[in-house]
């Protein structure tokens, strides 16, 4: 049995990626997207080669990233998903796994898919996202993936010392480097026709108790603000840990 009727005609990959809007300010990232997010995008080419099947890059931020995700066409990237609206401006982890938990969901009745996603970016330690992806999907995880490989027409996901057999709908994380493969002539001439997709929640549905700033459990206090005064009153000088501990509880 070949690998392609093993698994389905209609499989496909979801690269789930963050685009940093003050990319540019460090040196880390290229083209908008970190070293994090080059290895999820090059893992997902790789392993579309092995599966034959469609790609498509999922990516919730503004529509500044629009140029950038433009380019990632030219990798054999058959469909970008651009998650962008005001509504989600502030989403935490939980919120944000919500969102893209919903727009996979959208293609879960006609497809057979893996989702794939990073253990962290340059901006904080995102682990949680796909596994809390894989909990509303309810769908098998599979940690620390570092490769993929074809052995007796079956595909298998690697990790350091076993693997997973690949026949079903899964999320991985990612954990190991890959290096992004030089773009093929044929794609870097067909690129511009390629159109990005734009979503907003209306494709989505998702409830708007859930997203955004309302929907995120997260709550982020400015030590530096709360703590100005009293910097001021010991001019400069040391603050107790405790004074700082019991600021934050009260803005909790």
């Amino acid at each position: 049995m070949s690998v392609e009727k093993s698994l389905g005609s209609e499989f496909e990959i979801f690269a789930c990626i963050k685009y940093s809007v003050n990319a540019h300010k460090n040196t880390d990232f290229i083209n908008g997207f970190s070293a994090f997010d080059r290895n999820i995008i090059a893992f997902a080419i790789k392993l579309k080669k092995i599966i034959k099947c469609k790609l498509t890059i999922l990516c919730m931020a503004s529509n500044s990233a629009i140029p950038f995700l433009q380019e990632l066409f030219c990798l054999s990237v058959d469909r970008i998903i651009l998650l962008s609206d005001t509504k989600y401006a502030g989403s935490d982890t939980l919120a944000t796994s919500y969102i893209l938990s919903q727009s996979i969901a959208k293609f879960r009745k006609k497809h057979n898919f893996v989702v794939l996603c990073g253990n962290n970016s340059l901006e904080g330690n995102t682990g949680l996202v796909g596994i809390e992806i894989a909990e509303r999907l309810k769908v098998c995880l599979f940690d620390d993936i570092i490769d993929a490989e074809i052995q007796n027409d079956k595909i298998w996901l690697c990790k350091k010392n076993n693997r997973q057999l690949l026949n079903a709908s899964c999320l991985c994380i990612l954990r190991a480097t890959h290096i992004l493969p030089l773009p093929e002539i044929s794609n870097i001439i067909n690129c511009r026709f390629k159109k990005i997709e734009i979503w907003n929640n209306e494709e989505i549905y998702a409830d708007e108790t859930k997203i955004g700033v309302i929907g995120s459990k997260t709550r982020v206090i400015s030590v530096n603000k709360l703590t100005q005064n009293k910097l001021q009153e010991k001019n400069g000088k040391e603050i107790d840990i405790n004074y700082i501990y019991d600021l934050i509880k009260l803005n909790l």
